[in-house]
């Protein structure tokens, strides 16, 4: 599991997207991916959540790259942020380490860019 790229969309909606490889078995339960701007703005830090659940993803076992957006957002291209991600079994314990990257976002078109 890695992160690969933090990024604003390019279209005409603003948008933050998180590019990511992972690979899960029929035990998933679900895959959880954070966004924390790194260090904190001082009017606080920007932080969004989104979870992947056992259907929307391709649990056989082999990689896969895939990613999430979250739409009417954008990151300040000048602020580090941190993604996480962290993938559950079904008793909702860690099935592997977290993978986390920070980086400055850039943009971008998903998932491979």
């Amino acid at each position: 599991m890695s992160v690969k790229k933090i990024f604003n969309g390019q279209g005409t909606v603003p948008s933050v997207l998180v590019s990511f490889d992972y690979a899960c078995t029929p035990a998933t339960q679900r895959l959880d991916v954070t966004v924390t701007s790194f260090p904190p703005l001082p009017g606080g830090a920007t932080y969004f959540k989104a979870t992947k659940v056992q259907r929307d993803l391709r649990c056989d076992g082999a990689r896969h790259t895939d990613f999430v957006e979250w739409v009417n957002y954008s990151l300040d291209r000048d602020v580090p942020a941190r993604a996480v991600l962290s993938l559950y079994d079904n008793s909702g314990k860690l099935q592997v380490p977290v993978a986390e990257k920070t980086m400055k976002s850039g943009t971008g078109i998903p998932p491979l860019s």
